[in-house]
């Protein structure tokens, strides 16, 4: 270490309390240069760019994949006179059994959780696990607590997706609003699978639809107007009552991601959507 310091001393002119100084110095120069680029390195590495585009697709919060035992009844909570066959199906019902309820209710409106039992093919025990989820909203008549409107013997007469304004107003308590709003909302589902949707027209009283009921009725060989779930725009999906815009854009992100959408267990994947309420849009979606 002398001779370093005698050597400064004679090259540079430095004294000796200089040169020492300088030796305490040179490292800790020496360092700071190496540091910052190190340090400029490491936080590139940890804090990496992410395109807006994959920011969307990466918010979408996943549930695991479908297992192998997804064929198994999934019970949620469902209103008989209003779910659809793929729920029923979907709730553990035989498709005969789904069918032979369809049936039933289109002329006896469903008021007891017990009138299951009246189905032939009906389990017992199956009816018993379904119990806690049967859930049948209580229904004003006309506005009179009291009064119930019994069902009429008569067949009805008029196919629900066909009929017009003047079919529609021949019922007690719809006007020309109201039949022009039942009309409009048959065109924005793509028609009536059910002539239980009747209860989801605005201002429509559930004592006129009992009333609509007895007269109107959906085919069975009635095909929905549908949506390409794997090609349809945004506008397209976000705009069907069972969608709505931001399922809408889930969906179509979710595709983007994933590549084409096969069936509805994909769409439960989507755990941003309501899937209860999106349940309700399988007879309007084409998958294929």
């Amino acid at each position: 270490m002398a001779n370093w310091q005698t050597w400064w001393r004679n090259v540079f002119g430095f004294s000796q309390s200089e040169s020492r100084a300088l030796l305490i110095l040179l490292p800790l120069l020496a360092f700071i240069i190496v540091a910052v680029p190190i340090y400029q390195f490491w936080m590139v590495r940890s804090t990496p760019v992410t395109p807006p585009s994959i920011t969307l697709l990466d918010s979408l919060r996943l549930e695991p994949r479908v297992s192998a035992d997804a064929g198994k009844s999934q019970f949620f909570k469902f209103d008989p006179n209003t779910a659809t066959r793929e729920e029923l199906i979907e709730l553990g019902f035989k498709s005969f059994l789904a069918d032979r309820l369809i049936r039933y209710r289109e002329k006896n409106p469903i008021e007891q959780k017990e009138e299951l039992l009246k189905l032939y093919g009906m389990n017992e025990s199956f009816y018993r696990q379904l119990e806690p989820f049967i859930d049948i909203p209580k229904r004003e008549t006309l506005g009179y607590a009291h009064r119930q409107i019994k069902p009429s013997n008569s067949k009805p007469i008029y196919d629900l997706n066909t009929a017009d304004t003047v079919q529609l107003k021949s019922i007690y308590g719809v006007g020309p609003k109201l039949s022009q709003r039942i009309i409009n909302y048959r065109e924005k589902l793509g028609g009536y699978v059910s002539t239980n949707q009747l209860y989801e027209v605005y201002g429509l009283d559930s004592g006129v639809v009992d009333l609509l009921k007895m007269k109107f009725f959906v085919s069975p060989d009635f095909v929905p107007r549908k949506i390409p779930i794997n090609s349809a725009p945004e506008k397209n999906l976000s705009q069907h009552p069972y969608v709505g815009l931001v399922p809408g854009r889930l969906i179509i992100a979710y595709r983007f991601q994933h590549g084409a959408i096969k069936d509805w267990t994909q769409l439960k994947e989507i755990r941003a959507v309501d899937t209860v309420k999106l349940r309700r849009a399988l007879p309007y979606l084409e998958f294929e």
